[in-house]
């Protein structure tokens, strides 16, 4: 029994994609540097090896919803701690946007009149459909990779040395682990029906291909910022970018490419999640998922430490329940899952 959630959301291989490389690149590039600053080759290469494993766990459960191998109650449960963890990450990345909005973009104007603007905004583009949303990102991912390729340019000609150093090759298990959750894979792929009806299955190698850019990107340039600068790495890629100087007078200032960076990084973020939100509570609950979105707000309430620590704990239930089930179908290999 499948809920039929997005039937009618269809996207290709190729907006899916684009859209795993959106969701990833922005969050990642603002939040891994400041954990893998330091110790960071072991730590990135596990990081990568278990997102994969994730992955390749979420196509089996595809598999399996597909042909009704998980009972409704079983999905329902799902549905439920995913609504969950995605509503608290939404909150989370609202805060996070309104600090850094208040701290590179308005200084003088209220956090929270900022993160208004950006929810009205995100939850206009949900209201269109996941569809258009994967054509917007076609576009606006452009804005997102095009600044970093330039900054990386500019700073790989004025790379004095290459260093190894003992402490990049220290790895620690609580960094991978938080790294997981900064990706998310899970909560795009398993929730998805992207088949636009030209496309039978799912190419594994394009979704792996996805995530390989995303982790390889992130990687590269957490290690040139290593060598470029040693101040604490907390918005690590802003500050790097804000620091560095665009040679002819190209522009007066970089603030164009930090400003269109976090706005239409946290604006795709913000709109995925609020489309994932009432869509999944309209489906369990039979009511509009409007009401719901209130709760953004409310969560802003709590810190984003304990946020966090929120958001590992039902991603940890729901990586435990999905691992439950995979060993539990290879065990009883007959028979759906009730």
């Amino acid at each position: 029994m499948s809920l039929g959630i997005f039937e009618n959301e269809k996207i290709s291989m190729r907006q899916l994609e684009i859209l795993l490389v959106a969701n990833n690149l922005a969050l990642g590039l603002i939040l891994l540097p400041e954990l893998f600053f330091n110790g960071f080759i072991f730590n990135m290469l596990f990081l990568l090896f278990f997102l994969f494993a994730i992955v390749i766990l979420d196509f089996k459960l595809i598999e399996w919803r597909e042909k009704n191998f998980l009972s409704g109650y079983v999905l329902k449960f799902i549905y439920g701690l995913l609504l969950i963890k995605i509503s608290l990450s939404a909150s989370f990345e609202l805060s996070l946007f309104m600090e850094i909005a208040k701290k590179f973009i308005l200084p003088e104007t209220n956090k929270f009149i900022v993160g208004l603007i950006l929810f009205l905004a995100g939850n206009y583009l949900a209201l269109k459909g996941y569809e258009v949303r994967a054509r917007l990102c076609e576009i606006l991912v452009w804005l997102l990779i095009l600044p970093l390729i330039i900054f990386f340019v500019i700073n790989l000609f004025s790379l004095k040395k290459i260093v190894y150093e003992d402490e990049f090759l220290f790895f620690d298990w609580k960094k991978i682990f938080d790294g997981i959750f900064i990706f998310s894979q899970l909560d795009y792929l398993f929730l998805l029906d992207f088949y636009d009806g030209r496309e039978k299955k799912v190419d594994k190698r394009k979704i792996l291909r996805a995530v390989f850019f995303v982790w390889f990107v992130i990687f590269v340039l957490i290690y040139v910022m290593r060598l470029k600068i040693n101040f604490d790495m907390r918005l690590g890629i802003l500050k790097f970018m804000s620091l560095t100087d665009l040679p002819g007078g190209f522009i007066q200032g970089q603030d164009f490419f930090v400003i269109s960076f976090v706005i239409v990084s946290f604006f795709i973020l913000l709109a995925g999640k609020l489309f994932f939100i009432k869509k999944l509570f309209r489906n369990l609950s039979g009511k509009n998922g409007d009401l719901i979105l209130g709760l953004i707000f409310v969560f802003n309430l709590i810190s984003q430490k304990n946020l966090w620590l929120m958001i590992c704990l039902f991603g940890s239930l729901i990586y435990f329940l999905f691992l439950s089930l995979f060993v539990m179908k290879n065990i009883f290999r007959s028979g759906d899952l009730k």
